[in-house]
């Protein structure tokens, strides 16, 4: 998927396990393009200097790579999804007695 780095586009891919090439423009969305790098889940390329060839070409890497591919994306990701956060919040509550 290609998108600017919004928050919401940026956890569907992670849910989807699609990669992500990331054009972020302001304010959080370089932050999650750097997130998105570093969980290996996309790329981030600057909008301002992207041409239709390296856009192309970043896709074609993105769908090649075992690494960010589909698959793999979603055999690691999910299992640190929603389920995970709340179990980890419920550890952390207080217990009701």
């Amino acid at each position: 998927m290609v998108h600017h780095g919004g928050n919401n586009s940026f956890t569907e891919c992670l849910h989807a396990g699609v990669p992500a090439l990331v054009l972020p423009f302001s304010s959080d969305q370089f932050a999650i393009a750097h997130d998105a790098e570093r969980a290996a889940a996309g790329r981030c390329l600057d909008p301002n200097t992207l041409t239709p060839a390296a856009a192309g070409h970043a896709v074609a890497a993105l769908l090649a790579d075992r690494a960010h591919g589909t698959a793999a994306l979603g055999v690691r990701l999910r299992p640190h999804g929603p389920a995970r956060a709340a179990s980890a919040l419920l550890r952390c509550m207080p217990s009701r007695r």
